[in-house]
């Protein structure tokens, strides 16, 4: 511990591969409808933007995107793509999900909607949300939008940018009447916390003189026009880079089932074919990169060659099951081995039997104090695992914890089965990433209980508790902000010789000589507050964090802590209280 808080103190406180397909033709630009000369750049902005268009998109797909009847899904779309995204707009104001859905390109929509729903099941269940939580109508938010015009743009045939040159969206919060869960509201009252009681209501005008218009990216398809997220994100990155529209992208590559899909990624993302692996995604979601992937290729091509003789992986065993239904199937790793290669050494991973193995020879690969150090790990070995994480943290779940010094005990847990996900599309297979994600953000839900989240709360009270607690001791904060800082005797304490938010500082300053006190308000010395923060702390990341906790607070906090620890004087009680508010979240 620091024992003196002062110019006087010294002491710290410390505490198996296949060849990769030949190289495409030579692609030449496209004659665009437009030139880039005439299209609108695209650079973020502080209005209303792009972002924010597609938050609301977004946010409200997440929130009650579920909410879809089948017949209209399958309806066909508008005839022109500015109809498809006012309806994408009139479905996000008059809050009908259901046609928010039907606006959006079908694959994208298909990959969203079976996942997004059992998300919201599952927090439901788990009483993150209420029991009037409605997909169809989610309360206590809402978006408005008024007067919107639009331009259209063509891209090429079939695809369209939409301009929204116009109108307002009010967008409004209502915490009365979000369908917040008990889990939430136990979890805020036990911290102190409030939800209710707070409403506020916002009007942003979409396009301001100044700002970039924001668009979307309409997609015909064989059943009228849709908007495209992939397609709307792929325009804004080409146009952000300058680059013109090539006439041909990568052409899709499916398989015969699901496990040759997986099988096919691996021994791409193996062989470091990046064309290939983009290739195997499934068009579902991934139909924009296949278009737009040559603008950035060549370039991630030419980075991976400068490292692919000194770099190797080899797949000595893969065996893999899937679990088929319509037309989307998780394939499941029941084993699989790989040998890696590098500057001429080599370590291999595997795993089989619901166990982990990793050997090799690496001077990197440093297994000593690792769970792997004495071979393989097992699933019953995770728990012992875990344990050993937290007495590293210091924090001993065996040991008497928590905010009323009650043992924590964390409920059993079942370990969820998390496969890769594969859609068929047009009789063939392919990976679906984002799928993936979703699908095992479902399985991690489907394994928990309202028990497993509160005992997540009571470790994380734990821990707050235990650092304040012994943060708070062990500079005696209650004796007094000098007694704390271990102020020498003999050492007088001054109170402060001018206005609070005025204090002397040191430094050079126009019109005076280097050394001479001045009084500019707020000012003091950066260094005597560095030095000061990093004696107290022992540690630069903390102190930076403390000057960036006060900063954020009040500049004149600083200059109050700085010039106390300058000229010998006790801060005042505001300062010190902030002051160890800062410390505690910073340790």
């Amino acid at each position: 511990m620091n024992d003196h808080f002062g110019p006087s103190g010294d002491d710290e406180w410390a505490a198996a591969a296949t060849p990769p397909p030949p190289p495409p033709p030579p692609q030449t630009p496209i004659e665009p409808v437009l030139t880039l000369d005439t299209e609108a750049e695209v650079t973020s902005s502080s209005g209303f933007g792009g972002r924010a268009l597609a938050g609301i998109v977004g946010g409200l797909l997440l929130v009650g995107g579920t909410a879809f009847a089948v017949t209209q899904l399958g309806s066909s779309g508008p005839e022109t793509a500015e109809d498809a995204v006012a309806d994408l707009i009139d479905a996000a104001g008059d809050e009908d999900l259901v046609g928010l859905l039907a606006a959006l390109d079908p694959g994208e929509r298909d990959t969203l909607r079976g996942p997004v729903e059992d998300i919201f099941g599952e927090l439901e269940r788990l009483e993150v949300l209420d029991d009037s939580f409605d997909l169809g109508s989610v309360a206590g938010i809402d978006f408005e939008f008024a007067d919107v015009t639009y331009r259209t743009e063509p891209v090429r045939d079939g695809l369209t940018r939409v301009y929204l040159t116009g109108g307002t969206v009010t967008s409004s919060i209502d915490t009365d009447e979000l369908p917040i869960g008990d889990f939430v509201k136990d979890t805020v009252d036990r911290f102190g916390g409030e939800i209710s009681g707070f409403q506020e209501s916002d009007t942003t005008s979409i396009h301001q003189d100044g700002n970039d218009e924001v668009f979307l990216v309409a997609r015909e398809g064989d059943d009228g026009w849709r908007v495209s997220i992939g397609y709307t994100i792929a325009e804004l990155a080409r146009l952000d880079a300058g680059q013109p529209l090539l006439a041909a992208g990568i052409q899709p590559v499916g398989a015969d089932s699901p496990e040759a899909a997986v099988e096919g990624m691996v021994d791409a993302l193996v062989q470091l074919d990046m064309r290939d692996a983009i290739a195997r995604l499934s068009p579902n979601e991934f139909a924009a990169l296949h278009d737009y992937a040559d603008l950035f290729l060549a370039d991630a091509e030419a980075e991976i060659d400068e490292f692919r003789d000194e770099f190797d992986v080899t797949v000595d065993e893969l065996s893999l099951r899937s679990d088929v239904s319509g037309d989307t199937a998780s394939v499941f790793v029941d084993s699989v081995a790989v040998t890696v290669r590098a500057d001429g050494e080599q370590f291999s991973a595997s795993f089989a039997d619901d166990c982990f193995t990793i050997e090799g020879d690496m001077e990197s690969l440093d297994l000593e104090g690792s769970p792997f150090e004495d071979g393989p790990v097992c699933s019953e070995d995770l728990e012992d695992f875990s344990n050993e994480m937290f007495d590293d943290f210091g924090y001993d779940l065996g040991d008497e914890g928590g905010s009323n010094g009650e043992r924590i005990e964390f409920p059993q847990i079942d370990t969820p089965e998390i496969g890769i996900t594969t859609q068929r599309v047009d009789g063939e297979w392919f990976v679906a990433p984002i799928a993936t994600g979703l699908d095992a953000m479902v399985s991690g839900l489907e394994v928990l209980e309202r028990s497993h989240l509160d005992a997540m709360v009571d470790l994380v009270e734990g821990f707050v508790d235990g650092f304040s607690t012994s943060f708070e001791e062990s500079l005696e904060f209650e004796e007094g902000f000098d007694e704390g800082f271990g102020f020498e005797e003999g050492v007088e304490i001054i109170e402060p010789p001018i206005e609070i938010d005025e204090y002397p500082v040191e430094q050079s300053i126009p019109g005076t000589q280097p050394g001479t006190p001045s009084t500019q308000k707020g000012a003091f010395d950066e260094a005597a507050l560095n030095e000061f923060l990093l004696s107290f702390t022992g540690d630069e990341v903390a102190a930076a964090c403390i000057r960036a906790e006060l900063r954020g607070i009040d500049e004149a906090i600083l200059a109050e802590i700085a010039n106390s620890f300058s000229f010998d004087y006790e801060p005042s009680l505001e300062a010190q209280e902030i002051f160890f508010d800062a410390a505690n979240l910073c340790f």
